[in-house]
This record gives structure tokens, C-alpha cells and sequence, in this order.
């Protein structure tokens, strides 16, 4: 009898795999530094990821010329590949660096970025630092690691708690750059959250910058990618060409300036980014059926 209950009440149980977004493989080098002017002189890692983390004074940090000044609670991130170096001028600055491999289709995301964590965030990177010290032998006492030791005293599952605080940390600043409207982007979704986060991020550029000569090279290079890619992304998402949206912000710009009447046409042709009056003239004559004086007059008159 209690056979056939147990057979009738117990669930037909089935293993499921979980997923992992991302999986850090291996460490390639760690350095825990307070004051020292020169880390180390440009480089690259050709197959790992740099993170870099500054916890009092200022970092400066230098990817392929782009000059960034990290303070404290600021988190930068170095895609494989890319040539990148560190400076530091303050005596009281004290920074973590560390460099690691894992799988980074999502990764991907956290190409050149500069980020803020939150408090919970940099408990997380304390933690790591505190097991990286107790896993590997250190020189003098100082956690500059190329060549890991793991110590004679390590602590059961050190090792493997370093990958869990780092892939903790890496999840978090994933959520919280592909959240939408509040709401935490599901798995599926991802691609779309990152093809997004890319369009916002060069339409800001390109609103930042409308001055200054913009070319989709320029953004390519900006952004770490290829030409095909981000002009097929970014016209997917917009509807229309990267070179289109420069025109058109451009105009849209020209024609605020025109109604605050504070600059001549030669001056908001250049404050906009056109090569020339009469080049900016001709444009927006296309645009809105009259001249940049013609639309200045009229709109005073109107208002």
C-alpha cells in the first residue's frame, strides 16, 4: 500500500542545465596599487578583458588615445585587443586593475565603458581582492600578479570565488545598462537591449559633437565597430542612414538658432557643423522651401 501512494504522490523529476551568460575562465594578471605613477607601458591582451577600478584619488586611463579620468566608485572596462594604458598623478589614488577571459557574446556590451557602481558593487570587488590575496603567493606582500602561485595557505574554493564575485559583479553591471523603462531586459531580448544601447549611444555622440566633422569612420572607431555592422544596426533601429540623422540634427539644430535670433547665418552654419554658409544655405533651402534669412524673418514676424 505505501508503495503505491509513494509511486502516485512523487513527481516525475527532470534536470535542467542552467544557463550562463558569462563564464570567467581564467585570470591573466591583478594589480592592487596605491600611488604609482606609471603602471605599466601600453599594451593589449589579445584574448582578455581589462577591468579597471578606482577606489580613492584619480585613474587616468588612456584606450587607443581616448583619455579617461576615473574617480572613485568608477569602473572602466578594455575589450581584448584594444591598446590601453594607465597613469596615475595622484600620490593618494589607489586602484584595482585585473585582466580575465569568458565567454563574451554579452559581454560585448561592456566594450569601452565607463561605468559608476553601486556600493553593493564595489563590496563585491573588495571580496575578490581579499580572496585574490589569500589565493596566489604575492611579491612583497603586494598584489601585482602576472605569474600566479596559488599559496600554500589557500583557502578551500579561493579560486573559485573569485570567478563568482567577478561574474556577480559583471551580471549586475549587465542588468543595470539594459534596463527599459525600469524593467530588467530578459535573456531573449538581450541582442535587441544591445543594438539600442549602441543606437542611443552614437545619436548622443552625434548630438555632442554636431560642430565637429562626423564621419562613420570616426564612429566606427569610437565604438569598436565595423562599418557594415553599425550602419546595418543603427538603420535598422532608425529607420534611416547614420549620415542621414548628422543632416538632419544638424538642421533641426540650425533651425533653434535661427529662432533665437543671437547668431548670424555664417555663425550657426558653423556652430552646426557645416562646411559653408552658402553649403548650409543650400541644405536648408531643401528642407523648409526658403532661405535660413527667409525663416529668421518670417519666424520673428510670427512671433
Amino acid at each position: 500500500m505505501d508503495q503505491c501512494i509513494n509511486k502516485k504522490t512523487v513527481p516525475p523529476y527532470k534536470k535542467y542545465p542552467l544557463s550562463r551568460i558569462v563564464s570567467v575562465r581564467e585570470i591573466v594578471s591583478a594589480d592592487y596599487i596605491r600611488g604609482v605613477k606609471n603602471i605599466y607601458v601600453s599594451h593589449s591582451h589579445p584574448e582578455a578583458w581589462e577591468l579597471c577600478f578606482c577606489l580613492e584619488g584619480e585613474v587616468i586611463y588612456i584606450q587607443e588615445d581616448r583619455e579617461r579620468r576615473l574617480r572613485p566608485g568608477q569602473v572602466v572596462f578594455t575589450a581584448p585587443g584594444v591598446v590601453h594604458d594607465a597613469i596615475i598623478d595622484d600620490p593618494e589614488a589607489l586602484s584595482f586593475f585585473i585582466a580575465f577571459t569568458c565567454t563574451d557574446t554579452y559581454i560585448q556590451l561592456l566594450r569601452q565603458r565607463m561605468v559608476r557602481i553601486s556600493r553593493a558593487q564595489e563590496r563585491l570587488l573588495e571580496r575578490l581582492v581579499e580572496e585574490l590575496y589569500a589565493a596566489f603567493e604575492l611579491s612583497d606582500d603586494r598584489l601585482r600578479i602576472w605569474n600566479f602561485v596559488p599559496g600554500q595557505d589557500c583557502p578551500l574554493g579561493a579560486e573559485q570565488m573569485i570567478c563568482c564575485y567577478l561574474e556577480q559583479l559583471l551580471i549586475g553591471i549587465l542588468r543595470e545598462l539594459t534596463m527599459q523603462n525600469g524593467r530588467t531586459v530578459t535573456g531573449e531580448d538581450f541582442a535587441e537591449a544591445v543594438e539600442s544601447d549602441l543606437v542611443n549611444r552614437v545619436n548622443r555622440y552625434i548630438d555632442k559633437h554636431l560642430s565637429e566633422p562626423i564621419t562613420v569612420e570616426l564612429l566606427c572607431r569610437e565604438f569598436h565597430y565595423g562599418r557594415t555592422k553599425l550602419s546595418t544596426t543603427y538603420k535598422k533601429a532608425m529607420g534611416m542612414g547614420i549620415n542621414a540623422y548628422i543632416a538632419a540634427q544638424r538642421l533641426e539644430r540650425a533651425r533653434q538658432l535661427l529662432e533665437e535670433g543671437s547668431s548670424t547665418v555664417s555663425q550657426i552654419a558653423e556652430q552646426v557643423g557645416f562646411s559653408s554658409p552658402q553649403y548650409f544655405s543650400r541644405k536648408f533651402f531643401a528642407a523648409h522651401g526658403c532661405s535660413p534669412t527667409q525663416y529668421a524673418e518670417h519666424y520673428r514676424k510670427n512671433n
